[in-house]
């Protein structure tokens, strides 16, 4: 009897043990962090472009802002890069070339628009931001861009970004 007893503890253990050795699922997969790829801006943009595109975010903001529907593409690094326009209730142009990246919800801006000399002054500096900060309306059009943009699934090309873009606004 006790040599059954150990001659099925000494299987289980062999087993055990072999199986302990053994690779896991998985486990030869080695995923890079995330890491943004520089991109080359957009061309700088004509402000009578028909392409630009209006949305209201909410009743009580004053900025009005824009999209235009030709500049949203998906860069190498899993972002969305587009060119924004928030107009001041005087009618000043604040344009941004930015990008959002899809798998963390975050935003940041490349470079800001130069309206007079129509030039983009590159960004020093910033890092990827949070959106969606019920403190800050600008957060709230960003969010408004990353749920838009983003959705469910990553956009498969610029066509699929701009329906979506319409459909919601």
């Amino acid at each position: 009897m006790f040599r059954w007893w150990g001659t099925c503890f000494l299987c289980l253990f062999s087993v055990a043990v072999y199986a302990d050795n053994q690779p896991r699922f998985n486990s030869g997969f080695d995923e890079k962090p995330w890491e943004e790829q520089q991109e080359d801006l957009p061309s700088f943009p004509d402000l009578q472009d028909a392409n630009w595109f209006s949305f209201q975010i909410d009743n009580q903001s004053q900025i009005t802002p824009f999209l235009l529907l030709t500049s949203p593409y998906m860069a190498k690094d899993r972002t969305v890069r587009y060119v924004l326009n928030l107009r001041s209730p005087s009618g000043f142009n604040n344009i941004s070339a930015e990008g959002v990246h899809c798998d963390t919800g975050r935003y940041k801006a490349f470079a800001f628009g130069d309206t007079v000399n129509h030039r983009w002054i590159k960004t020093r500096n910033t890092s990827w931001q949070e959106t969606g900060s019920a403190l800050n309306r600008y957060d709230l059009i960003r969010y408004a861009i990353k749920n838009v943009f983003c959705g469910s699934h990553f956009p498969q090309n610029h066509d699929e970004i701009k329906k979506r873009f319409k459909e919601q606004y």
